[in-house]
């Protein structure tokens, strides 16, 4: 997102020091050099499930747009059994799941196939402004520092064309959780059960590596993905709440 005039902000302290006044020094420094830069509005996120800090932001002027949800899913919990047969049905109507441990051996344009992909999902993604699609080197760059786990980023593939991905990435601080990154599909192949198939495979992959929990976070208004996610056994744990506050009021 290339938004100019419209920044996010932080507002970070050691949990042993808050309540002491760092925070909201911290803060007024941070709006004063916004002002300086001749910022429009600023963004900021707050977990709802810790009440001073969405006072912190309240009292500022910030005003809510949407919650982001996190979901968490017990992988041990979860039934499998199906999914072999769902695998076989996608595949008769000519859709297949592959890893993208197999695509990096077999497909010499997987990069730039799986930048077009993303583009056409991401420019679905609920968010504050609009959507600046990423270029392919960006792609690229940013695809290079991820923590995806290539043997868990399932794609979709109607032929030789990626229609749909799910995937895994570590997450800091646990090796027992994982995250899922992305779930989407393209327009044209939803509402055909191939997101729910990933998913699955997600969780198939972890389940096998003795994985405990999947965590995955999605925008309050996108019900269709967390309706998927319930109805495979994610559970809202809490949510980040963003804000904005105009600074030309």
């Amino acid at each position: 997102m290339n938004y100019p005039g419209k920044y996010w902000g932080w507002v970070l302290v050691d949990p042993e020091y808050q309540g002491r006044g760092i925070g909201a020094r911290v803060y007024d420094c941070l709006m004063s050099e916004l002002c300086k830069l001749g910022a429009e509005t600023v963004w900021v996120n707050a977990r709802d499930d810790y009440p001073q800090h969405l006072r912190f932001v309240r009292r500022r002027g910030f005003h809510e747009l949407w919650r982001n949800i996190t979901q968490r899913l017990c992988v041990r919990e979860v039934g499998l059994s199906g999914i072999e047969d769902m695998t076989d049905q996608a595949r008769e109507r000519g859709t297949s799941i592959v890893t993208l441990s197999k695509e990096i051996q077999e497909n010499a344009d997987y990069l730039r196939d799986l930048s077009e992909l993303q583009n056409l999902i991401e420019a679905d993604v609920p968010r504050a402004g609009y959507f600046t699609p990423a270029t392919y080197e960006e792609f690229v760059d940013g695809f290079s520092r991820g923590t995806h786990l290539p043997d868990g980023y399932f794609l979709a593939k109607h032929g030789e064309k990626y229609v749909g991905l799910s995937y895994l990435q570590t997450t800091e601080g646990d090796p027992r959780i994982l995250e899922i990154g992305l779930t989407g599909i393209r327009p044209e192949y939803r509402r055909q059960g191939i997101a729910r198939l990933l998913k699955l495979h997600t969780i198939k992959y972890a389940s096998e590596r003795g994985v405990d929990a999947i965590e995955t976070g999605s925008n309050s208004s996108n019900d269709p993905i967390l309706t998927l996610n319930e109805s495979v056994g994610f559970h809202k744990t809490y949510a980040w709440v963003t804000f904005e506050k105009s600074l030309h009021n």
